[in-house]
């Protein structure tokens, strides 16, 4: 992975925290709703791995934000 495709993975694991907070959810609730394992939701806030784009809809819907909220930087500036 180069180095602009970390930094973005990085920034959607900021904003799905963020998002996360903002809603107050712990990650365990998250998880569950979404299918996965809590860990899974640690590593994508960490930056460390993202989502699956098939998951981006369902992960907006759980977070009350819209998908471009994980990538527009007005977007999420206006919803932190």
């Amino acid at each position: 992975m180069n180095k602009v495709d970390k930094a973005l993975q990085k920034r959607i694991g900021e904003r799905i925290r963020a998002a996360r907070e903002h809603a107050n959810l712990p990650q365990k609730d998250v998880a569950a709703q979404l299918e996965i394992q809590r860990v899974t939701i640690t590593s994508w806030e960490m930056g460390t791995s993202m989502p699956h784009i098939t998951q981006l809809p369902k992960l907006a819907s759980i977070l009350q934000v819209p998908i471009k909220y994980f990538f527009d930087e007005e977007e999420a500036t206006r919803n932190d």
